[in-house]
């Protein structure tokens, strides 16, 4: 088992696709521009503000998960003014168990603070919520809203 950065534009794009599929939310129809808006996406930040890493096991990324770094005028939460946002977290079936999502998370925790980030937000699946709190994740408390455009 190795963590490495992923900086291959498209094996970020089929991982994405991957997690879809995984995750039960794979758009219908034509995907060409949900993969160009990935494609432009990853061209502008990845090495800036958004990082991926993977477990890799001999020449096969088994375990990925993305880093997406916030920055915000600093607060008493943030006094750096960073965030993540950790999503795409998958592990493939065949290899869950076997320690790897923890690897991974693990490293994104070192990745994140060595960028000086205040804290990692995300979105649990079920099946994740285990893995998020053995690694340290906590709920929070706090009316998340949106407004959709």
């Amino acid at each position: 088992m190795e963590i490495v950065k992923i900086t291959d534009i498209e094996v970020l794009i089929r991982l994405r696709f991957d997690y879809f599929l995984h995750d039960g939310h794979m758009p219908e129809g034509d995907n060409r521009l949900l993969e160009g808006s990935l494609r432009s996406y990853f061209e502008r930040r990845l090495g800036h503000d958004f990082v991926a890493l993977g477990v890799r096991e001999r020449d096969e990324i088994v375990s990925v998960g993305y880093l997406v770094i916030h920055e915000m005028p600093a607060n008493a939460y943030a006094p750096t003014g960073l965030t993540g946002t950790l999503l795409n977290v998958l592990t493939y079936p065949p290899y869950r168990g076997k320690g790897y999502g923890k690897a991974l998370i693990q490293a994104i925790h070192v990745e994140a603070r060595e960028r000086g980030l205040a804290f990692i937000d995300l979105f649990a699946t079920e099946m994740g919520i285990p893995l998020y709190e053995k690694t340290g994740f906590l709920p929070i408390e706090y009316q998340a809203m949106r407004l959709k455009l």
